[in-house]
């Protein structure tokens, strides 16, 4: 028996992003909420990252260093959820105070870390607006039926 072929195409358009996970994410956050989505969830304090997450790295001026890697996947998390929905765009603030505590336990220096937890403070809200979601737009494309079943 042949399988029954796709009806639709659906892929993420990923404009902007610079990286992908390619291993399974665990960290614990400060976050008093579970929810979920399909690369990402947080539960009961953990933040659980996918693979096949895609994400930007450091913004802005900011430099793609060791130290910063892992606060800026957090940070793009939270920033996500917040656009989705699956927060309140108040937890923004907590959001940018996590980026600062990984920072900080990724062993950046504390100037730098203030200075991007500064960075993101004042220059980072309107990419938390569900409005302001551009990237990772879902695409769906009815599939034709091929003549002669696909066959060369």
């Amino acid at each position: 028996m042949n399988p029954e072929e796709s009806t639709m195409l659906v892929y993420r358009k990923l404009h902007g992003y610079k990286y992908d996970i390619r291993a399974r994410i665990v960290i614990r956050v400060n976050c008093p909420y579970n929810f979920a989505a399909e690369y990402y969830s947080v539960k009961d304090g953990y933040m659980y990252v996918e693979v096949g997450y895609a994400y930007d790295g450091p913004s802005g001026p900011a430099i793609d260093t060791p130290d910063f890697m892992l606060a800026s996947l957090v940070h793009d998390v939270f920033y996500q959820a917040m656009r989705e929905g699956l927060l309140p765009l108040a937890f923004r603030k907590i959001a940018d105070k996590e980026m600062y505590r990984v920072c900080i336990g990724q062993g950046m220096w504390r100037i730098r870390a203030n200075g991007a937890y500064h960075f993101v403070r004042l220059l980072s809200e309107h990419t938390a607006k569900p409005e302001k979601n551009p990237r990772g737009q879902i695409v769906r494309l009815a599939i034709k039926p091929m003549k002669g079943g696909g066959k060369s």
